[in-house]
């Protein structure tokens, strides 16, 4: 009797980052995908017990078959039911006994349990069937109180699991480690072979630049849109993995490509970076912070470069119609110290990535839903306390923000209370090179912007009065620049006339200021424009 397996592991960053070492996170991120996936081309050598593919190879050779694999999950086919539930017992007790830490839900359904309606793919049903047999699994698991242990693990003196020193001693445990460094390095070198600007690093302390300590990092999250959407049309095993392997592939080539073009554009002889979540089209980057927002826009950018003539669109040949010429995606960018807490970083790029999925709504109001595009928000993370961000509004509710920012295509500047990337870049690189300019008639003095960032949140009044009054020659300089790109405007400011809510003031300057000392000037291309 035919049967399906289903490999899905609950709490993956719980997992990957619970502990603070950034060479320990990359290793879990890995075991996660070498456990739930195909892995073929992974270089086992002595740690077999590392890959969902060996332990099938080694335990149940030609008896099975992968019909879906990706994205850290597993479906795999079994002609005899029986055999599925031996590979279930035996490998759940291989994990849970080397990896107790992990989180691992199998659920097997048999042919005879389906049921058609007719119009649903017999693939899709048994999908179906295995998701909803897993959740019911992780809602029984679900423990009011912390779980230590699954119970097969002998319990030491401090109440945790004993872990199983032939796995994970610490010779052992340096050499996986090891490995999968070297297969996380090749895997995304190879895509740029020789020619790559990109240095990869498993250590936080490479970011660091000063014996002070205040070097920053930039944390990217990259997640696509309507993935879900799409996946949910396919009805085959067969067109569903490819779909993954394809979205996988673009969005590792796009990583970089996208980081190595902003090396060049930088001028930069190296970038270090760090691949931190690599699953579909979800992504975790770790870079300078320097460098994070000009890369977070150029990997964006690269996934709708390279998706125009991706396989992805393939799959859907049938109903063409139905989708946009190339993928959309939107990035979320938290900079803080290379010592500010990993994990909570991360869980700040994610926000931020969201707060940027929800600008998507604000193109029809709601209304169309095939409204689609890219957007990019950021913070800069002073504290560990979400009070330590930038405010949205000054107290008397006036906008701070232009963010999130529209990334694809070539929008105006600012339209229905969007704005648009390219032009906040622009106004920004100008500003940076009229600082650090030596020649007096093109100068803007440091102080003046150091008074405008306080300015901002004391109000319009306060605000005017302050720019009326002084009208040096660098105010006239300044207020020149933000009217040549987001044209007439009231000392650097919009109104803007919501048709649901009151008229509001949105200051064009605040962000800008925020994020001056986190991006670099960027080379001019053959056609002397700048490159964004």
């Amino acid at each position: 009797m035919t049967a399906y397996v289903f490999i899905d592991v609950s709490r993956k960053q719980e997992y990957i980052f619970r502990h603070n070492q950034l060479r320990l996170n990359l290793y879990h991120s890995a075991v996660i995908k070498l456990l739930t996936e195909a892995v073929p081309d992974f270089p086992h050598t002595k740690y077999k017990h590392l890959t969902l593919s060996k332990f099938l190879e080694n335990e149940f050779s030609g008896q099975y078959e992968f019909v879906y694999s990706g994205g850290g999950n597993s479906i795999i086919r079994w002609d005899d039911g029986k055999l599925a539930e031996a590979f279930i017992a035996r490998y759940t007790t291989r994990v849970l006994t080397e990896y107790p830490e992990l989180e691992m839900y199998i659920s097997l359904v048999h042919d005879s349990e389906i049921r058609t309606d007719g119009n649903t793919s017999p693939n899709v049903t048994i999908w179906k069937k295995l998701i909803e047999l897993s959740d019911r699994l992780k809602d029984r698991r679900r423990a009011r109180f912390k779980r230590w242990s699954y119970g097969i693990e002998q319990i030491g003196e401090t109440g945790l699991p004993v872990v199983d020193e032939r796995f994970v001693g610490t010779n052992d445990l340096q050499g996986q480690i090891k490995l999968v460094k070297g297969y996380l390095k090749d895997r995304f070198t190879k895509i740029l072979g020789d020619a790559s600007l990109l240095q990869y690093t498993d250590e936080l302390q490479n970011y660091r630049q000063d014996d002070e300590g205040n070097s920053y990092i930039g944390v990217i999250a990259i997640d696509g849109n309507r993935m879900g959407e799409m996946f949910s049309q396919l009805t085959s095993f067969e067109a569903r993995s490819r779909f993954s392997s394809a979205i996988e592939e673009l969005y590792g080539e796009a990583i970089v490509k996208g980081l190595n073009r902003t090396a060049e554009q930088l001028n930069l002889k190296s970038l270090l970076f760090t691949p931190v979540i690599m699953s579909g089209d979800d992504a975790c980057v770790i870079v300078p912070a320097s460098t994070a927002v000009q890369a977070a826009a150029n990997i964006v950018r690269m996934i709708h470069e390279l998706s125009r003539n991706s396989r992805v669109w393939a799959l859907f040949s049938d109903r063409p119609e139905a989708h946009d010429p190339q993928l959309h995606a939107c990035a979320g960018v938290a900079i803080a110290r290379y010592s500010y807490p990993f994990f909570e970083l991360v869980r700040r790029a994610e926000a931020k990535c969201r707060d940027a999925k929800e600008a998507i709504h604000r193109l029809s109001d709601g209304d169309d839903e095939s409204a689609n595009a890219s957007f990019l928000d950021w913070v800069i993370v002073q504290g560990q306390t979400e009070s330590s961000e930038e405010p949205k509004y000054n107290r008397y509710g006036e906008k701070l923000q232009l963010r999130p920012l529209r990334l694809d295509g070539d929008p105006p500047a600012v339209q229905d209370g969007i704005y648009s990337y390219r032009a906040f870049m622009d106004l920004a690189l100008r500003l940076k090179q009229a600082i650090e300019s030596e020649e007096a008639d093109k100068k803007i003095s440091q102080s003046l912007l150091t008074d405008l960032k306080r300015m901002v949140h004391a109000g319009w009044d306060v605000y005017r009065t302050y720019l009326e009054m002084k009208r040096t020659s660098d105010v006239m300089r300044l207020t020149d620049l933000v009217k040549d790109i987001y044209g007439p405007n009231e000392m650097a400011t919009i109104k803007e006339y919501p048709s649901d809510k009151p008229e509001t003031r949105t200051y064009l300057l605040s962000d800008v200021l925020q994020i001056l000392r986190f991006i670099q000037p960027v080379r001019e291309d053959k056609t002397n424009a700048i490159a964004h």
